[in-house]
């Protein structure tokens, strides 16, 4: 049985380098509805499609979109406390990560680098929101200073908000 073993990886190890390599099943092309992941910013349509997928119910779904946008402006690789450079990976400075800049000093749970993946913040958000009923630990939900809060500025009747889609 090592034998027969030890042949198998010595037929793999000596392949000729032209013989293809199997991988395994090909991966099925994105759908219509997928959040484009190698996307780095992403629109507030992204975001609700985004926020449908990991559970946000309809009645939230603008309201999670709108705190990502404040937070992060869509950029899944935002990184901040205090602000660093965006990239793929953590920057070694910031303490917030994502789009919705999930705070690792107080959700250690949650890793630095699958938080600047889209789907992976957005089930952070959904958790830690309580799936959008309890959204006091982000600051852009809070008046500051007197300011209103930072998110409506992306809800309905906001400055910055698109007008929504008709999946919403």
């Amino acid at each position: 049985m090592l034998f027969v073993a030890a042949m198998a990886a010595v037929a793999i190890l000596t392949r000729p380098k032209s013989a293809p390599a199997k991988v395994g099943p090909t991966p099925r092309p994105p759908s219509p509805g997928d959040v484009p992941m190698i996307k780095q910013v992403l629109s507030m349509a992204d975001l609700r499609i985004l926020a449908r997928q990991v559970g946000f119910p309809a009645e939230k779904v603008d309201e999670a979109v709108a705190v990502a946008m404040a937070e992060s402006g869509g950029d899944q690789w935002a990184q901040g406390d205090p602000k660093g450079p965006s990239g793929p990976v953590p920057n070694g400075l910031s303490k917030s990560f994502g789009l919705w800049q999930v705070h690792i000093g107080f959700h250690p749970e949650f890793q630095p680098t699958e938080l600047l993946k889209a789907d992976y913040a957005g089930r952070a958000a959904f958790l830690i929101s309580r799936g959008g009923a309890d959204w006091h630990l982000w600051s852009t939900h809070m008046a500051i200073g007197g300011k209103p809060p930072a998110f409506l500025a992306w809800m309905p009747g906001g400055p910055h908000y698109d007008g929504g889609d008709a999946a919403s």
